[in-house]
């Protein structure tokens, strides 16, 4: 019976790898670029979304006439684009609880648009090369450290002002529990 119970619940466990959905990789560098726009980015997966963050440079306040503000869009794997976050003085900082494989920004006339308007840069994402190979090996840092002797003195509670903070305080630290040790017996005999 124990034998059963064994083979079902590897035979499940098993079955989560084999008949997983396999999802699409969010996380990697943004880099968008069109004309003298250009955007520079990251997006990684943090707690229970995909955190995008990223800062763009040539773009220019107001883009025409009634195009005064940008948004971030990104597009879900087989879904509609959605807007995640304005971009301000060229700055994004968003989140997605979505996998999406493309991201672009528009111009737009309206506050939280629910379509794209004119689109100024796009891009997809790069993964993040964790699996290559770098040609450089690290160099291992070595040092060499050489003790340094340290002078002491017994010269009473006179060394006790030459030495550090922490010393001093917990000398005081003592003095004082000694004090109030000696006003409670003395409180306590009359």
């Amino acid at each position: 019976m124990k034998g059963n119970i064994f083979h079902i619940l590897l035979f499940i466990f098993c079955s989560l790898f084999l008949f997983t959905k396999t999802t699409y990789a969010s996380e990697g560098r943004i880099s968008m670029q069109n004309g003298s726009v250009r955007c520079e980015g990251i997006s990684i997966w943090q707690d229970i979304s995909y955190r995008i963050v990223g800062r763009c440079q040539g773009l220019v306040y107001p883009y025409s006439e009634r195009l005064d503000r940008y948004y971030l869009w990104v597009t879900p794997q087989g879904g509609k684009p959605v807007q995640i976050s304005d971009v301000r003085a060229g700055i994004f900082d968003a989140s997605s609880d979505k996998s999406f494989s493309s991201m672009f920004i528009t111009a737009e006339d309206k506050i939280m648009p629910e379509n794209p308007g004119k689109t100024i840069v796009s891009a997809t994402i790069e993964p993040f090369p964790f699996g290559s190979t770098i040609g450089v090996a690290p160099t291992p840092i070595t040092q060499t450290l050489t003790p340094t002797p340290i002078a002491t003195s017994s010269a009473g509670l006179g060394s006790l002002f030459t030495k550090s903070p922490f010393s001093v305080f917990s000398s005081g630290a003592i003095v004082v529990l000694f004090l109030l040790l000696i006003g409670i017996l003395v409180f306590v005999r009359r």
